[in-house]
């Protein structure tokens, strides 16, 4: 496993906002961590705010681990897409099948 050390930014989103404050007013520091998001991209033109920086200690996982990780990331993503597309496909047959049961005579009225 190795460690590799740095800065990052921390940021607010529209959505954390209120996490983070309520987390302040609770003083209840997981909260408030759970609402920050970290990075090394300035965000402010997607309305994030940025409050601070964070030291970090990233332990990577071995290459084992982080191969299952991508694998099973990769299977989710493939049920993801079937899904939809499952449900498309259907919405499409059921528009055919709505055109099939119209009769002649209907559309003549």
């Amino acid at each position: 496993m190795a460690t590799i050390k740095g800065k990052v930014g921390a940021w607010l989103t529209d959505g954390t906002q209120a996490g983070f404050i309520e987390g302040r007013s609770l003083n209840d520091e997981n909260a408030m961590i759970a609402a920050v998001r970290f990075l090394n991209v300035d965000m402010t033109s997607m309305g994030w705010t940025r409050i601070g920086s964070a030291d970090v200690t990233l332990e990577i996982d071995n290459d084992d681990t982080i191969r299952q990780n991508m694998i099973e990331s990769l299977r989710e993503q493939k049920k993801s897409i079937l899904a939809k597309a499952h449900s498309e496909a259907t919405t499409i047959e059921e528009r055919i099948q709505n055109l099939l049961a119209i009769t002649f005579d209907e559309v003549s009225r």
